[in-house]
This record gives C-alpha cells, sequence and structure tokens, in this order.
C-alpha cells in the first residue's frame, strides 16, 4: 500500500509538469515585412504573440526601423467590453522576449505605442525579433517601416508638414556650450492639430524619451538640464515626430538661452519662454539702401503671460556678445497682442548707438 502511494505522487505530478514544459514549446514566430500592416488580436489575459521581421531590402545608411502599434476596436460588438492596451517588445538576440528584461527595445505606452530602433543597429539581412503583449483581451494593428533621419541645427527654425499616420527623425548636434546652459526644444502646430514627440541621446521612443511638457497652445517643450544625466554638448541628440489620424504643420527649433534664432519676413515663430528666462531674435538689415526707405512690423501675439521685449542694433559676426549690449533703446511690455513698428528714424538711431565691441 505505501509503494502505491509513492507511484500516485509521482504520475500526479508529471501531470501537472508536462503542460508547463509543452507551453514554451508551442510559441510560434510568425513572419511580418517591413510596410505590411498587421492585424492581430487576443482573446484571453495576459497574452503574448511573436513575429519576426527579417531585413530583406537595402536599406539606406543611417536608416531607423520604426513600429507603430494602434489599438483597435474593429470587429468589436457595441457595448462589447475590451481592455486594448497592447504593449511591444523587440530583441535582435533573444526569439521571444516576452517582458522589458528579456527585450533589447520596448514600449509599454498606454493606448497607441510606437518603438524606434536607432540608425546603429539597423541594417540589412538583420533579424528583429517581436513580442505583442496585452494584459487583458486585445485587438491591435501593428506596423513597420524604416525611416531616414534629417540634420538639424541649433538656433534653426524648422516647418514641415507630415502626413498622417507617419513620422519623420531629426539628429540634432549639439555644439560645445562651455557655459552648460540648459537645452531646450519646442515644437508646436499653428491648427493645433495632435501630434507626437520624443527625444532622446539614442534611438528615441516612448522607453526613453526626456520629459516632455504639453502646451495647451498645442505644442510641447522638452528641456534638458546640466543636471540631467544625459546632457551633453559636443554630442548629438534625436528627435522623432509622429502624427496619427490628421496632416500636421509641425514648427520646432531647438535652443540654448544665448541662442540667437534668425527672423524670416512673413515666417511667423511659435515659441515658449520660461519664467525668468529669455529668448533672443534677429533679422538682417544689410541692406540698408532699401531698408530706410521701408517700414517695419513686427506683430507679437500671446498665448498666456506677459513679456517684455528689447530692440536694440548690434554687428555682425558678434553673435556669442550680443546679450553684453549695453544700450536697449527700444523696450516694450506687452501683456497682449501688439504690432511695433520700425521706420527709418529708428534704424537710424540703431546705428548711432551700435555698441563697439572692438572697443569695449
Amino acid at each position: 500500500m505505501k509503494k502505491r502511494f509513492h507511484k500516485n505522487i509521482f504520475f500526479i505530478l508529471l501531470i501537472c509538469l508536462f503542460p508547463i514544459i509543452l507551453s514554451d514549446n508551442e510559441k510560434v514566430l510568425k513572419p511580418m515585412k517591413i510596410d505590411e500592416k498587421i492585424k492581430g488580436k487576443m482573446d484571453s489575459s495576459d497574452s503574448r504573440e511573436y513575429y519576426e521581421l527579417k531585413l530583406t531590402k537595402e536599406v539606406p545608411p543611417g536608416s531607423l526601423l520604426i513600429f507603430t502599434v494602434k489599438e483597435s476596436r474593429k470587429g468589436v460588438k457595441e457595448g462589447e467590453e475590451l481592455f486594448s492596451d497592447p504593449d511591444i517588445y523587440v530583441s535582435k538576440t533573444m526569439k521571444f522576449p516576452s517582458n522589458r528584461e528579456e527585450a533589447e527595445w520596448y514600449s509599454e505606452r498606454y493606448g497607441n505605442d510606437i518603438l524606434t530602433i536607432p540608425s546603429y543597429a539597423v541594417d540589412k539581412e538583420e533579424t528583429f525579433y517581436v513580442c505583442m503583449y496585452c494584459q487583458y483581451k486585445c485587438r491591435y494593428e501593428l506596423y513597420s517601416y524604416l525611416a531616414k533621419e534629417a540634420p538639424a541645427e541649433i538656433g534653426k527654425y524648422y516647418s514641415f508638414i507630415l502626413t498622417k499616420k507617419s513620422s519623420i527623425s531629426y539628429s540634432l548636434y549639439v555644439p560645445e556650450n562651455n557655459n552648460k546652459e540648459e537645452l531646450n526644444v519646442v515644437a508646436n502646430n499653428p491648427s493645433l492639430k495632435n501630434f507626437r514627440i520624443f527625444m532622446a541621446k539614442t534611438g528615441p521612443s516612448s522607453q526613453n524619451t526626456f520629459q516632455i511638457i504639453p502646451s495647451w497652445t498645442g505644442g510641447y517643450t522638452i528641456s534638458v538640464s546640466k543636471y540631467n544625466k544625459d546632457y551633453c554638448t559636443d554630442c548629438t541628440y534625436h528627435i522623432l515626430f509622429q502624427t496619427e489620424e490628421d496632416q500636421v504643420n509641425i514648427q520646432f527649433t531647438a535652443y540654448f538661452q544665448s541662442t540667437l534664432t534668425k527672423i524670416n519676413s512673413g515666417n511667423p515663430i511659435n515659441d515658449v519662454v520660461k519664467a525668468g528666462s529669455k529668448r533672443c531674435y534677429y533679422f538682417d538689415t544689410s541692406n540698408t539702401d532699401n531698408l530706410y526707405k521701408s517700414k517695419l512690423l513686427i506683430s507679437t501675439n500671446l498665448f498666456s503671460g506677459s513679456i517684455t521685449i528689447n530692440i536694440a542694433g548690434w554687428k555682425p559676426n558678434l553673435e556669442d556678445k550680443i546679450f553684453k549690449i549695453k544700450e536697449q533703446p527700444y523696450s516694450y511690455h506687452i501683456e497682449n497682442d501688439k504690432i511695433i513698428l520700425l521706420q527709418k528714424e529708428d534704424f537710424e538711431k540703431f546705428d548711432r548707438n551700435l555698441y563697439d565691441y572692438d572697443n569695449n
């Protein structure tokens, strides 16, 4: 009787353990291709699906690999409860990356996700293993594509149109800054349409982006202070923009407090100035013959707060000393929208009051 009891215990343990071992072996890698939209669904909680992406076509140098995950209610009956919050995990070394510890890249953002694989990891004939995870039953759309980075510079103002459900990435080179000033990136949409922005030192996505502060004016501000562990100069940051349902006109610029940004006639600039800080702009008045015959209008539209505008003349090629100008003949405190008119006598006064850096 005693021996028979031990056999029963062994039999019960074997039955309990065998399905657990089988569950690992039953994982299946489904093939996926670049520019292919995949629709998936999981009808049980804590579920995963796995995909294998092989880059077979030519990959242009500097390309990013971008995965977008969109939660979907297509096929869901009206009134049916669906907690649709898919997450994505990607690895080049592990075939079944089930969580962030096993993945090299991941995105666990609530709702839709975007995951960017940096250009240094993307090349022809590379293979990426993708895990889609849903804590509850869900439906999703998974899409992958290659994107090229465009160069950006500190102090320049960029404006571009991004079609719906697309993205673009900029590589922002930050020159040496011995004053350890805070780096600011401001992005806006004049029509107040939604878009997303991510910024990081390598491969920006929701997993590693700097803190992004949304603005009620339809944009975002990113500030990287010298106390941030990823703060650097003489280095490159990466900024990623993404649209969803709308085509969006996006404008952005990056600057230090000592950065001068050029104003071009007829091109409005949307910007954010923090309390206690300053932003400086310049416009070219080198063609004085036409300038003295013209009138210059500077229009300001405030969304919130109040500002003080100081206008002064300065000599070219002295951008690093612009903030040492002692004379500011024109100063305006603005609490509402205002138009400033400058005419011939104003430009003549600017010429007389130019601060001579060479002799001071």
